[in-house]
């Protein structure tokens, strides 16, 4: 399935797009997963930022939200970024027990992929 880009695509609750827009601006939403989750209220994955941040929060009505930024599942290192740049997680999230917005999630780096599977 193609989905536009931009437009996000829900999933069991949660809202999966490249990022998330301020939609004062149409840049992408600053701050981290923590302050992005409370700006848009909803839960979300997102790449768009090499980083691997994560959020959890409890909402009044008993449930859960998860926001994650995953944006690096790359082996390569980006010359602009130098060298601190350039030493943030790789790899991919697996979300398990998805519903009703929220999911259990489990990382995986590219170096276990590539020494279990080369």
């Amino acid at each position: 399935e193609v989905v536009p880009f931009l437009r996000p695509i829900v999933i069991e609750g949660i809202f999966f797009v490249h990022y998330l827009q301020n939609t004062m601006t149409g840049k992408p939403l600053g701050g981290n997963a923590a302050s992005i989750l409370k700006t848009v209220g909803r839960s979300f994955v997102v790449g768009h930022r090499q980083v691997l941040d994560i959020a959890i929060r409890s909402t009044i009505d008993g449930k859960q939200q998860i926001g994650i930024i995953n944006g690096a599942c790359y082996p390569f290192d980006e010359s602009y970024k130098g060298y601190q740049g350039n030493s943030h997680f790789r790899g991919l999230t697996v979300l398990h027990e998805a519903s009703d917005g929220f999911a259990v999630p489990m990382f995986v780096s590219l170096d276990f992929l590539k020494e279990k599977y080369s």
